[in-house]
């Protein structure tokens, strides 16, 4: 397959990695998920996490907007990609680090995407993702997002 930048990716060539491909438009509605999958592959892809975006065919969307804060391969898509996977648009299919599809859902939730990321990343390793009240807390506190519109930060406060 060829990325948007005319690099050619091999999924082959990820194997040993949990790879998290998400098929979208790239409209506005879907810019949330977009950016989540960003900061959930920045937090986690020392442990071997990748993601790919799949890029299905549309009329309108905000591709270029996107591109300033999403740095992944992005692949245009006529459709083989989808029929391979049996996928729809706004689905996020988990390949597991023996390249077998795990999961796969439509418009999910964050925190479920969360959950499977770790839980097949270190499914053969112990690990805590349980945080104190204080510590939960103290992130809630420092959640933000950005207007890409604009560029503006904007600070999510949590009463």
């Amino acid at each position: 397959m060829r990325t948007l930048d005319g690099q050619t990716i091999k999924f082959t060539d990820f194997i040993g990695n949990v790879i998290l491909v998400r098929f979208s438009r790239f409209t506005q509605a879907d810019i949330p998920y977009l950016l989540y999958l960003d900061h959930l592959y920045n937090k986690f892809k020392e442990y071997g996490l990748l993601i790919i975006y799949i890029k299905t065919l549309a009329k309108k969307d905000m591709l270029s907007e996107i591109r300033t804060k999403i740095f992944r391969p992005i692949i245009e898509d006529d459709g083989y990609i989808s029929s391979i996977f049996n996928a729809s648009l706004g689905d996020t299919v988990i390949i597991d680090r023996d390249f077998r599809i795990k999961f796969k859902h439509n418009e999910f939730p964050n925190n479920i995407i969360y959950r499977q990321a770790c839980r097949f990343l270190f499914e053969n390793e112990p690990y805590n993702n349980e945080l104190s009240e204080k510590e939960l807390g103290n992130l809630l506190k420092k959640i933000y997002f950005i207007n890409i519109r604009n560029n503006q930060q904007r600070i999510y406060r949590i009463q």
